[in-house]
């Protein structure tokens, strides 16, 4: 009884009714045209990530197809090197006369294909041996002992003055050049030594050393280590004795 008694009645008009009703259909409604849209924007951003994921599933496709082929160049490419090396270094008694041979072989090329016929047979039937890898350094191919002449290559005194400020070079380091000596009953190593000079003068008062070096004497054949006289006695032997890279090693141990 209390309860009822508590409630109070509200009453609106037909046309309060009417309006609230319209407000809230019309809210209704643009909740579902939002809801619409939303549901657009969804389909939209489902079908843009099929094509994304489609495109990088390609691009994967691809990126693993050249990795692939890069793989297999670089294994061709392996062993083209290794196939190389296998033709270009010799046995290990052979070594120095082979290195030398091959840095200026291009200087005897008709006598070399001359003598092909005869030097194949020799090769194929000499028995394979495992061959040693070297660095192509001299150290590598000459024995241990090898006596050493050592040729200094200073500036002239009247050449050691800084162009800058006209103060004394100071020998501040060294260029080395090796290269293989040869006579006919012995051979050596030679080191040409050209110093490297530097203006203390310039150093003290700017921080910076005007350096100079001296000029080195051109190689007979760029970047190789054989020697004039090297080069004339292996030619010497080889084409105008006509003896084979093996006779000329054995004949240097004797």
């Amino acid at each position: 009884m209390n309860e009822t008694s508590n409630r109070e009645m509200i009453t609106i008009s037909r046309a309060e009714y009417e309006a609230m009703q319209a407000q809230l259909d019309a809210k209704t409604a643009e909740l579902a045209e939002q809801n619409q849209k939303l549901e657009a924007k969804t389909a939209e951003l489902a079908e843009e990530n099929q094509k994304l994921a489609a495109e990088l599933t390609e691009e994967n496709r691809k990126l693993a197809a050249e990795l692939a082929q890069a793989l297999l160049q670089n294994r061709l490419l392996m062993e083209q090197l290794k196939l190389s090396k296998r033709k270009l270094f010799g046995s290990s008694s052979e070594q120095l006369d082979q290195m030398v041979m091959d840095q200026f072989a291009h200087l005897f090329n008709e006598a070399e294909a001359w003598d092909a016929d005869s030097v194949e047979p020799a090769k194929k039937a000499e028995k394979r041996k495992p061959r040693k890898r070297r660095s192509g350094s001299i150290d590598d191919v000459i024995p241990e002992g090898t006596p050493v002449e050592v040729v200094e290559h200073p500036l002239p005194e009247n050449e050691r003055v800084c162009s800058i400020c006209g103060g004394e070079l100071v020998q501040i380091g060294v260029e080395i050049r090796r290269s293989l000596q040869m006579e006919p009953a012995r051979f050596w190593v030679r080191e040409d030594r050209y110093p490297t000079y530097a203006c203390k003068a310039c150093e003290k008062e700017t921080d910076e050393a005007n350096v100079v070096s001296t000029p080195m004497e051109p190689a007979v054949i760029p970047g190789s280590f054989a020697s004039p006289s090297a080069i004339a006695h292996l030619g010497v032997q080889k084409y105008g004795k006509c003896l084979i890279s093996r006779r000329l090693s054995s004949d240097r141990q004797k």
